[in-house]
């Protein structure tokens, strides 16, 4: 199923109609774990910084998403015997289905629903017997994403917004991780703010 996420992201943006709108958004936030219990024990809150892009045809339209979490981990919680330093990194790739309703003369609701892969890199530095040794690992699970967020026009192309999301993963550890972590279930709380450009027919 992963492997058919590049094509349904692709089929989202390539559906657009020669009039739709276009827009790009920009910006950055915290996301804060809230579940499950294995992925609340690894992590703590954690910066995340976004860029977005698609269209719009009246109302509704398609986004491509990417954004990347520095993961704050606790070493002390972390399975690896000697640990000493953790570097854990989040990269998502989403492609959504997006709505921009009017609320106002320079208001727009945003809701969104993505689905994509999230992608995990961890990189273990720890000491056995006087040695030192690196470790790293990558693992691939599958990502859905509904948010909403409200922008406000402050020119003609340009708007300025805050978002609330809530993205999930699913992730699977087997014989093929360097890094055998428990199979968990990511469910986060983001809060977000940013910029959008927005031409042609994009609502405004």
């Amino acid at each position: 199923m992963l492997r058919a996420i590049p094509v349904f992201a692709l089929l989202i943006v390539s559906a657009a109609p020669a009039r739709a709108g276009g827009f790009a958004e920009l910006g950055g936030g915290v996301m804060v774990p809230a579940g499950d219990n294995d992925w609340t024990d690894y992590t703590d809150p954690s910066i995340k910084l976004f860029v977005r892009g698609g269209f719009v045809q009246g109302t509704i339209g398609g986004m491509l998403s990417f954004d990347w979490t520095p993961i704050n981990v606790d070493p002390d919680r972390f399975p690896v015997i000697g640990t000493l330093d953790i570097n854990a990194n989040r990269f998502r790739i989403l492609g959504d289905i997006v709505a921009h309703i009017k609320a106002g003369p320079k208001i727009t609701i945003s809701p969104r629903f993505g689905l994509g892969a999230d992608i995990q890199m961890i990189s273990a530095t720890y000491r056995l017997g006087g040695f030192e040794s690196t470790t790293d690992d990558t693992d691939t699970g599958l990502a859905l994403e509904p948010g909403v967020g409200v922008w406000f026009s402050v020119g003609e192309s340009l708007q300025v917004g805050g978002e609330f999301a809530v993205p999930m993963s699913f992730h699977s550890y087997d014989d093929s991780n360097e890094i055998r972590l428990n199979d968990f279930t990511s469910i986060d709380i983001d809060l977000l703010i940013g910029l959008r450009f927005v031409s042609g027919g994009g609502n405004r």
